[in-house]
């Protein structure tokens, strides 16, 4: 009738009402509690409008009421228990509302009811457990709730029970063995996505009447009914999702009317029937996933006997246990096929030209098989497809061009493939394009910059390939793609500015390309981007501090690049890690992403008058009175020790004092052109002395507590040290007073740590508490190819997996020389041992037979 507007109140003055209908209306606002003064009102039907608020509870005045429809409105709030008291009501529709709250237990008064339709709402709760009541009650639906709990018993008992319909909810349960005894007149039974557990009821093919099995998304297990095929009126069978086994019952066969069949998704066992082209109704097939099989002598002729139903409409047979060729037959499938899956099933061969005949297509999936041959030419001829999958195949050749013919294409994936040859160009006018997936194969030449005209593209997938030249301006067109994945290439230049015009963009991947430049200021733009991979590039320049904008990113890689400069430290670049800059030489920043401090260009303010009161003077008395000390403990040690000096010793005797002005001379009068490193509690200067020696001279700040603590650490730091190309030792021997080769052992740990990171001790990275040693070690019990020296992992053939494993086994080594305690460090016999192993695992990563 098309009305429009408000129910006005004045409706409570029809008294004498008894038929109201004006339902598919677009009526709108609150059902007046007016309503209520209709006593001889019989018949109600307000369905299908826009109205809302919540149902007046004065509807129960309307003593006479047989009917009331309220669905298809905006209604909410909860169901008034006083409808309990239309003791005459015998349909109640409340179906597609928003009601919330559990189901009124009055409900259960209404034992005239025979149909109680409150499907699509919001309820919560459970069933009420007198509902067994409602002894006349034929239909009863209250899917697409949130109802929980068990399932009353007392339902079995309404042996006047049609259709049973409580789909998509967490109701739990089990249905009694004997359900078609309790329940006989029952033709219709859904219970799918809910919770319910044990088997299905043996006595199910005696339900004569059944039309409707929907068990899918449950707990199921065991078999299915060997005699289901008595059910001559059944059309529909979903047992999906559940865990049955067993095999596909012969008797199936006899129920002739069976429309659609869904048995995916559990264990079922034997091979697909070649019965089932029998059911010359089907129109829906699916079987997968499950472990079927074929007979091996048959090869896939179950696919043959298919081509009775003329009728089909989908066919999903993916994800078994089947082995054969794809039959040339598959072409005389029925032409109304819109779906064919076969994803995942062993089958080999090549695929039939045949397949152009399915003109009617929608979505091919051949995807993770053995197939082997070219996507064939006729495929141009499946004008509607929409989906073609044909990925982890070892299918070959070219890209045939009559792909460009399905104007109707949305997603073309051929990953893990071996296509060769040029992408073709084309592919940019298939405006219906929302996935192109062609990575991992050997694609050659450039990517085509008409791939910009794909405005509405959502994924782009062209990784690992052999693509090169530039990066084509274009890409900033893409104006949907959330998505673009170009890593393993070898595309070159400088990556386009227009990239940032992509603000739908969440996951970009440009690693492992020759890529070169800068990173662009316009990444600052992509305000979508969660995931941003750069890794094993010649990038140069610096980090754009403006990438702190992009508060939803949460993964960053520039690894092995050539970045410098100082990294940011706002926004997200607070939650990276190391991992996120290694194999950037020039980087500097925070201590924690294991790179250089950033050098402070500021001047200290501070007056040589001043270093040498606050630094130099008290220091030099510190150490003074440490030399004075040790020599005075090695000469009392020495009237009981005799200690054998060779020439060619570990360490020299060095006996020397040198004074303060020595020092003073050596290092410029402390110029900071001599200044080395700045710490947090005190300087370091170059000092060159007047017999050539070279040496580092640190002044601590006694103003701060820590120096005394740090002063002591690096004194038993140069204890422990023994290597002649690292450091010459003064005093503090050990508590022995004795020099060993166990020092060495210590030295060489060092060395080692050195070679293979590419850092010394002295590098401004370790500063305050971080030493070299602490450094590795921390590396080592998370990320060790995080601390390596990127050279180490360059190369054409990388197998980062293997490097890794044996650079930890050398940085075990390291660590273990460097043990704290002597007596724990490894002896150099084994550390030899050890070494040659490792080099003889890394010789057979790497060199061929």
């Amino acid at each position: 009738m098309g009305l429009t507007g408000t129910i006005p109140k004045d409706v409570g003055n029809l008294t004498s009402l008894v038929f109201l209908n004006i339902s598919n209306n677009s009526l709108r606002g609150h059902l007046p509690a007016e309503v209520g003064l209709l006593h001889q009102l019989q018949y109600m039907n307000l369905q299908f409008n826009e109205l809302s608020g919540e149902i007046p509870s004065s509807l129960s005045r309307c003593w006479e009421l047989r009917q009331l429809s309220l669905n298809g409105n905006k209604f909410n709030g909860s169901i008034p228990g006083t409808i309990g008291n239309l003791s005459k009501l015998e349909e109640l529709y409340l179906g597609e509302n928003d009601l919330q709250g559990r189901i009124p237990q009055e409900m259960s008064n209404l034992i005239g009811l025979t149909i109680l339709s409150i499907p699509y709402n919001k309820l919560e709760g459970s069933i009420p457990r007198d509902i067994g009541n409602l002894s006349l009650l034929q239909e009863f639906y209250v899917g697409r709730n949130n109802l929980k709990g068990e399932l009353p018993k007392t339902v079995f008992n309404i042996s006047s029970l049609v259709s049973f319909d409580i789909l998509y909810n967490e109701i739990a349960g089990s249905l009694p063995a004997d359900l078609c005894y309790l329940l006989p007149m029952l033709k219709a039974i859904a219970i799918s996505v809910n919770q319910f557990t044990g088997q299905i009821p043996s006595s199910l093919p005696r339900c004569e009447s059944l039309q409707y099995i929907a068990l899918s998304n449950n707990k199921f297990t065991g078999i299915i009914p060997q005699d289901i095929g008595n059910l001559s009126m059944l059309q529909t069978v979903y047992l999906a999702e559940n865990q049955l086994t067993g095999t596909i019952p012969n008797s199936i066969s006899n129920s002739s009317n069976i429309i659609s069949l869904d048995l995916g998704s559990n264990m079922l066992t034997g091979n697909v029937p070649t019965f089932l082209g029998e059911l010359t109704l089907l129109q829906r097939l699916q079987l997968g996933p499950n472990l079927l099989t074929n007979e091996p002598s048959l090869g896939l002729s179950f696919l043959t006997s298919l081509t009775n139903c003329r009728s089909l409409n989908t066919l999903v047979i993916g994800s078994n246990r089947l082995d054969g060729v794809l039959p040339n037959s598959i072409g005389n499938l029925s032409t109304t096929l819109e779906l064919l899956d076969a994803t995942g099933c062993h089958i080999n061969g090549m695929i039939p030209s045949e397949i152009g005949n399915l003109s009617n297509l929608v979505t091919l999936a051949l995807g993770n098989n053995d197939l082997t041959g070219s996507i064939p030419e006729t495929i141009g001829k499946l004008q509607k497809i929409q989906q073609l999958q044909v990925y982890d195949t070892a299918i070959h050749g070219l890209i045939p061009d009559n792909i460009c013919k399905l104007t109707n294409l949305a997603e073309l994936n051929s990953m893990n493939t071996k296509l060769y040859g040029s992408i073709p160009s084309c592919l940019g006018n298939l405006s219906s394009l929302r996935r192109l997936q062609l990575g991992s194969n050997a694609l050659t030449s450039t990517m085509p910059s008409t791939l910009g005209s794909l405005k509405d593209i959502l994924l782009l997938n062209l990784s690992s390939n052999f693509l090169s030249g530039p990066l084509p301006q274009e890409i900033g067109s893409m104006e949907s793609i959330v998505e673009l994945q170009l890593s393993g290439n070898q595309f070159s230049g400088n990556i386009p500015n227009s990239i940032g015009e992509l603000q739908n963009l969440v996951n970009l991947s440009l690693s492992r390309n020759r890529l070169q430049g800068p990173i662009p200021e316009s990444f600052a733009d992509l305000v979508s981007l969660e995931s941003l991979d750069l890794s094993l590039n010649n990038l140069s320049g610096t980090i754009p501090k403006s990438l702190e904008k992009l508060l939803h990113l949460g993964y960053l890689n520039v690894s092995f690049n050539e970045l410098s400069g100082e990294i940011p430290n706002g926004g997200p670049f607070n939650t990276f890690t190391a991992g996120s800059y290694i194999g950037n030489e020039a980087l500097c920043g925070a201590a924690q992403f294991h790179v250089k401090a950033c050098k402070d260009n500021k001047r200290t303010g501070f007056s040589k008058t001043k270093i040498f009161m606050v630094y130099i003077l008290p220091s030099i008395t510190l150490i003074t009175i440490a030399a004075a000390i040790a020599i005075w403990l090695l000469r009392r040690r020495a009237r009981n020790t005799h200690l054998l000096v060779r020439e060619n010793s570990l360490i020299h005797p060095f006996n020397r004092r040198i004074s303060y002005y020595e020092i003073l001379r050596a290092t410029n009068n402390f110029s900071e052109d001599n200044l080395i490193g700045r710490g947090s509690i005190g300087l370091v200067y170059k000092g060159i002395f007047y017999n050539g020696m070279v040496a580092a001279v640190k002044v601590f700040n006694l103003q701060l507590q820590a120096a005394f603590k740090s002063f002591e650490a690096e004194c038993e730091a140069l204890r422990n040290i023994r290597h002649r190309n690292l450091v010459k030792v003064i005093s503090k021997y050990g508590t022995a007073g004795i020099v060993t080769t166990i020092g060495d052992v210590y030295s060489y740990g060092i060395l080692l740590m050195e070679t293979f990171t590419g850092k010394k001790p002295t590098d401004d990275l370790f500063v305050g508490e971080l030493t070299m040693k602490k450094w590795v070690s921390e590396a080592f019990s998370k990320a060790v190819i995080s601390i390596v020296d990127a050279n180490l992992l360059t190369g054409e053939r990388e197998d980062f997996a293997g490097k890794e494993s044996c650079l930890s086994m050398i940085m075990e080594i390291a660590l273990n020389c460097t043990a704290d305690s002597p007596d724990d460090r490894i002896n150099m016999k084994d550390v030899v041992g050890r070494l040659t192993k490792i080099r003889q695992r890394f010789k057979g990563l790497y060199c061929e037979d």
